[in-house]
């Protein structure tokens, strides 16, 4: 499956599905020794449809995951939580806001410092595409403080929430706070 990873990131994505579905039925042939590797391999598939919009079809092979990570009891692992973070958007992008809260109370039950921070700044992502752009803003703002709180200066995501605070921002029509975020 590491073929389809390379070949989705040169935009071959036709050939990454093929591989990963070559991969996929190793995987099943397999049986359970290989339910985790199956499960990460979901998720890239699932990824590759979120990049492509088609988020009906992510959907079913992240929940596959899903259920897999939790047959497997992996559901601390740092793939879990790409795994949280793909489910939250694509719910999010099919305007399923509750099935898309629901997977990031997961996020904030973690005691990891990157699933807090990814609980913040989901739930701000969440509320900028229900266009609730005050609670919005209340999350990104959490998110960057507990960022530079837990994890220092520059932070991992920290571009990323500054931004999107200035989207909610400037989405309110206050353009002059909008500008100190881009």
């Amino acid at each position: 499956s590491n073929m389809g990873i390379i070949l989705k990131q040169v935009g071959r994505d036709k050939e990454a599905i093929d591989d990963y579905s070559k991969a996929e039925k190793i995987y099943l042939q397999l049986g359970d020794e290989a339910l985790p590797n199956l499960a990460t391999l979901y998720i890239n598939l699932g990824f590759l449809y979120i990049q492509n919009g088609d988020f009906n079809t992510a959907l079913t092979y992240l929940e596959n995951s899903k259920t897999i990570f939790e047959k497997v009891n992996q559901s601390n692992s740092s793939n879990y939580l790409t795994l949280l973070l793909n489910l939250t958007t694509a719910y999010t992008q099919l305007k399923r806001y509750d099935d898309a809260f629901n997977i990031v109370k997961e996020l904030k039950r973690s005691n990891s410092v990157f699933s807090l921070l990814s609980y913040y700044e989901s739930t701000g992502y969440i509320f900028t595409k229900m266009e609730k752009y005050s609670a919005a803003l209340k999350n990104l703002f959490l998110a960057y403080n507990y960022g530079r709180n837990n994890l220092g200066k520059d932070f991992y995501h920290e571009e990323v929430i500054l931004s999107n605070i200035g989207i909610a921002y400037l989405n309110e029509n206050q353009y002059d706070s909008a500008l100190v975020y881009f």
